[in-house]
């Protein structure tokens, strides 16, 4: 098979679909990834594979509707991407730190799914001592900041999975860490998503990224 039907097929399948909860007001459900999903089909949102992407890398653009991957993005990150795809489905406006949250907190709810070692840990309390240590130090370096950023989501992501709402300190924790990490750009900043609809990557985009439209 390739990368365009993978990338369908993952979305559409019985994992991502579990998923439901809701967080800073706004709900993921698993229906939205099949959604996506069949929006990549009917070519709504396009796929692009980039030689100057990492291999494992994805990111989806509310511009171009488009997902940019490189030779082989990890399932994980599809997952986190795809929700910023169903943000997008929906026509929301979100700060940066809750668009990023809900991704990561998605992303890391697919992995405890997939892997319940993870689960497990995520609930210890040496799990979240270590996070909030590295939330901590997160101003010398924006390493610890992302690295609280995904122990945060994973702390949120397993306890949601139990039926269990956030405690409220720990979702001040989660905002704090998104807001110095570098991946969530702009992190006070409205997103405004302006719904998908069939968009044709500019020729400027192929060329600045070396990439090419998967159609397979």
């Amino acid at each position: 098979m390739g990368l365009r039907t993978n990338i369908i097929n993952l979305l559409a399948s019985s994992s991502p679909a579990r998923t439901d909860f809701t967080l800073f007001g706004r709900r993921i459900h698993g229906r939205d990834y099949g959604t996506i999903a069949s929006a990549i089909r009917n070519g709504h949102i396009q796929i692009v594979q980039s030689a100057t992407f990492p291999s494992g890398m994805a990111a989806y653009s509310r511009a171009m509707n488009c997902f940019t991957v490189g030779a082989s993005p990890s399932d994980s990150l599809i997952i986190h991407e795809a929700t910023h795809a169903i943000n997008d489905w929906h026509g929301r406006t979100l700060r940066g730190t809750e668009d990023e949250g809900l991704a990561y907190v998605a992303q890391m709810v697919y992995v405890c799914r997939t892997n319940p070692a993870i689960r497990a840990a995520a609930l210890s309390d040496t799990t979240r001592e270590r996070t909030d240590q590295s939330l901590m130090m997160c101003g010398a370096t924006s390493r610890l900041c992302s690295q609280s950023t995904i122990g945060y989501a994973t702390i949120i992501a397993a306890t949601l999975m139990d039926g269990r709402a956030p405690a409220a300190d720990l979702l001040q924790n989660f905002q704090r860490a998104l807001s110095g990490d570098p991946n969530t750009l702009g992190p006070s900043v409205a997103r405004v998503y302006n719904r998908v609809t069939r968009v044709e990557v500019p020729a400027d985009y192929l060329r600045e990224v070396a990439g090419r439209l998967v159609t397979d």
